[in-house]
């Protein structure tokens, strides 16, 4: 929306002071943030009516003074010029993520962002796909169960529990981990994957009962990808919105903290960030996702070396100092960059 410059400079300055203690301000309070503009309070009176019969402001009580809408806040995001990341922040995020294998960064950098931020960070790793493994080791459960061990070559372990449709003896289940260590050598996860379908197919494989058997363990270990449900999730900070006026009602907190659990409601809201480039911020009416109506996020999508494509977020009220945090999630993001390697 498009605001003279005085109407501006007064939405900035209540969202700014909105932002920092979530009361409603007041004209004198706007005054104080704006003197060099030299506006009487009727001034700043009479144009914060405005801004709120254009439905970007909101009185929440009749003697109170006026908090930024929805609206008004995308008005305010969307007026605001190039943001820098503080030093201070940029800083601690690379100390904190300096000296750990690429393996653990994903965990260590939802925790930094958190931590930083005073928000929740949502960090999403995709499964498998793109990945470069060490090697696999196949472990027998039962007569038709086994469960996969994959070591990434950053050392980190990701297991599975596999079910078969037919009983796996010791010598097929050896022979499958012998092919899928042999050929992870040279190829991603997706490329096997890929192999495997393609030698499954072939007539001559059906011959090879053996070959086979170690053919569709392997298809089974490496599952085809779904889109963002593929991803793994990783949330810290959850504990921080406690101490967020706008979720004090126990309930609705219970209510919060219990969509934040929902994979697929977080999923749902990732879908909404890896869809382009660059840094985003969605509030809570333009994501519609149950249970996180009165949460925004901020968040980037990183893309990967074999298509697949992680994200970066922080999960917050609407009144997140966008300001400081739509920079640190961009230099967070390009941090990720290292676990691709």
């Amino acid at each position: 929306m498009q605001l003279e410059p005085r109407s501006r400079a007064i939405l900035n300055a209540i969202v700014a002071s909105y932002i920092d203690d979530a009361q409603p301000v007041s004209s004198a309070t706007v005054a104080e943030r704006l003197p060099h503009l030299s506006l009487s309070s009727a001034t700043i009176r009479s144009v914060m009516a405005e801004l709120e019969e254009q439905g970007l402001l909101q009185q929440p009580h009749t003697s109170a003074g006026r908090i930024p809408t929805e609206l008004g806040m995308r008005t305010y995001l969307d007026g605001l010029d190039a943001l820098k990341l503080k030093r201070a922040d940029r800083a601690k995020l690379e100390a904190l993520t300096a000296a750990i294998a690429p393996g653990a960064l994903p965990t260590t950098l939802g925790q930094s962002l958190a931590d930083l931020s005073g928000q929740v960070a949502v960090v999403g790793v995709p499964r498998f796909v793109g990945t470069r493994f060490k090697e696999v080791a196949l472990v027998r459960y039962d007569a038709c169960r086994f469960v996969a061990f994959f070591v990434s070559q950053g050392g980190l372990i990701q297991q599975k529990l596999v079910e078969m449709e037919f009983e796996v003896a010791a010598e097929d289940l050896q022979q499958a981990q012998n092919f899928l260590n042999d050929k992870l050598q040279s190829l991603t996860v997706a490329e096997l994957r890929g192999l495997i379908r393609m030698e499954l197919t072939q007539h001559q494989v059906v011959a090879e009962n053996l070959k086979r058997e170690a053919l569709e363990i392997g298809a089974r270990v490496l599952p085809e990808p779904q889109g963002n449900s593929q991803l793994n999730l990783i949330v810290e900070g959850a504990s921080h919105l406690v101490g967020q006026p706008e979720f004090n009602d126990p309930k609705h907190l219970r209510a919060l903290l219990g969509a934040l659990e929902d994979r697929s409601a977080l999923l749902t809201l990732l879908d909404r960030i890896v869809d382009g480039a660059g840094v985003k911020v969605v509030l809570g009416s333009e994501h519609q996702v149950q249970g996180l109506g009165d949460v925004a996020c901020v968040g980037a999508a990183l893309p990967g070396p074999n298509g697949e494509t992680a994200a970066v977020t922080l999960l917050g009220p609407v009144r997140m100092d966008y300001v400081r945090l739509v920079p640190l999630v961009d230099f967070a993001t390009k941090l990720f960059g290292r676990y691709w390697e």
